[in-house]
């Protein structure tokens, strides 16, 4: 399975494959998705949060050592698949690194962007079916285990054994490329987790911006404290209601429980610990938020954190982006704190990163352009044109990162002291849909925890038995 797509999953997969195919070769002719030479990069398919971060340097260092220049002349190209761009990504790839790696190696580079989801699924299934995967694609913060049931990455660690470079990536990084103990990729941006608070409103309502809370309970009565009425009405709310896997998985953690089982074939998140958590915060969802809340509506380009609108968040690093671009002059009450805890502090990390596809024919031209992406001046400049956390620790004493506005050096101790990668799940996406419709009925008060997070993880080991069983 390290190398091909089994037979077995070819055939489960089969008649899906096939109209994907198809469905690739109508959305291509309709100009989706995005394929760019290093001419030209103008579309962005992705969500980013923000273009608006340092501009990224005009010079790209490629080695020419790290691999064999491919003859010259012989019409071969490097094919790299990827959701994780902006417009900055691409005029960055099309003018600054791929030219120097074409330089350098002989090899041109066709980029094909695509969005997160099913746009990239689509593409990437239906180009392995065809025989014709990407020789470098993306892959999300979850996705490894599905990536090699699939056979679409090969495992990496010839390459990483000589690599000096490889030592300075978060650990927490370089775990959500990991299964089995091989390596498959090689992480390019991180999203950290952790608490961010308002710190005028704190102010205003008597409480210490300086003393951030952690346990539970603090932030719980903070919640409360910071949320706002008029005219009975709610028009502030002192936590976010947003709740879905991601702040269910941490929170879980935090209350000293799991998601699944090490082997990944069993949900464990139907526990005493699952179930008194999702207890605790929808109790307090219910309490600051209940049915009806209208808040005011938040301007496009803005965030609610950065309006006043909500007054804390479990939230990631890009939040500061909006932030600062959407709503400037709210930089200064912004307070980055540290990951909250019940019995652990932890928090999941999102870490996306770039394999080597097992379809390829040039795997030491793949290999030189991943690893000149991940060099530490590339790594850099890819990442402030995503406003990314780059994943290297040498990185983080960089301008960037410590630019006030954003505040990427909190969030990079969260990393590298508190983070766990999100769980490697088989089936992730569906499995993530499981479980925020069971967190939807609990909030909503349509099923008790217990039922819910039973029911969910009941639903989650049929569909990882079924992953396992068409990967043969």
């Amino acid at each position: 399975m390290d190398r091909y797509l089994s037979r077995r999953t070819l055939l489960a997969r089969g008649a899906f494959l096939l109209s994907t195919v198809a469905a690739v070769t109508a959305s291509a002719a309709c100009g989706q998705p995005t394929v760019s030479t290093t001419a030209s990069a103008t579309h962005s398919a992705s969500a980013a949060v923000s273009t608006a971060s340092s501009a990224a340097p005009t010079t790209a260092t490629v080695s020419s050592t790290a691999a064999a220049k491919a003859p010259a002349g012989n019409g071969q190209s490097l094919y790299v698949l990827t959701a994780d761009h902006t417009p900055a990504t691409e005029d960055w790839f099309a003018k600054t690194f791929n030219p120097a790696f074409q330089k350098a190696h002989g090899l041109a580079v066709q980029m094909v962007y695509t969005g997160w989801g099913d746009e990239l699924n689509t593409k990437r299934d239906g180009g392995f079916a065809a025989g014709q995967g990407p020789d470098i694609l993306i892959s999300g913060a979850a996705m490894v285990i599905d990536y090699t049931l699939h056979g679409f990455v090969r495992p990496l660690d010839d390459y990483l054994a000589r690599w000096p470079d490889n030592a300075d990536f978060f650990t927490a990084a370089t775990g959500a490329t990991t299964r089995d103990g091989k390596r498959y990729g090689v992480p390019t941006r991180v999203d950290a987790r952790t608490m961010i608070y308002r710190s005028d409103l704190m102010r205003n309502a008597g409480l210490d911006p300086a003393q951030l809370p952690v346990v539970w309970d603090d932030v719980k009565t903070l919640a409360i404290k910071l949320t706002a009425q008029t005219g009975g009405a709610v028009t502030r709310l002192g936590y976010d209601p947003s709740f879905g896997n991601q702040q269910f998985f941490a929170y879980l953690w935090q209350n000293g429980g799991d998601v699944i089982s090490a082997d990944g074939r069993h949900a464990l998140f139907a526990s005493s610990a699952g179930i008194d958590t999702l207890q605790y915060w929808s109790d307090l969802i219910g309490q600051i938020d209940p049915p009806g809340t209208k808040l005011p509506p938040v301007p496009a380009g803005m965030s609610a954190l950065g309006t006043g609108t909500i007054a804390t968040a479990l939230t990631g690093n890009g939040a500061m982006f909006t932030i600062a671009t959407g709503t400037p002059n709210s930089v200064p009450d912004i307070a980055v704190g540290m990951p909250t805890k019940r019995q652990a502090q932890v928090v999941n990390v999102f870490n996306n990163w770039h394999g080597i596809g097992t379809q390829t024919k040039v795997v030491d031209q793949a290999w030189a352009w991943l690893s000149s992406l991940g060099s530490k001046d590339n790594l850099l400049a890819y990442n402030q044109s995503l406003s990314g956390l780059p994943p290297r620790t040498s990185l983080q004493d960089s301008t960037y990162v410590h630019d006030p506005k954003y505040q990427l050096d909190k969030f990079a101790t969260v990393v590298q002291q508190y983070a766990r990668p999100q769980p490697l799940v088989a089936a992730y996406l569906q499995c993530w849909n499981i479980v925020d419709a069971a967190l939807k009925d609990v909030i909503a008060k349509k099923q008790t925890a217990r039922d819910a997070l039973t029911s969910a993880a009941q639903q989650w080991d049929a569909a990882l038995a079924t992953a396992y069983n068409n990967a043969g």
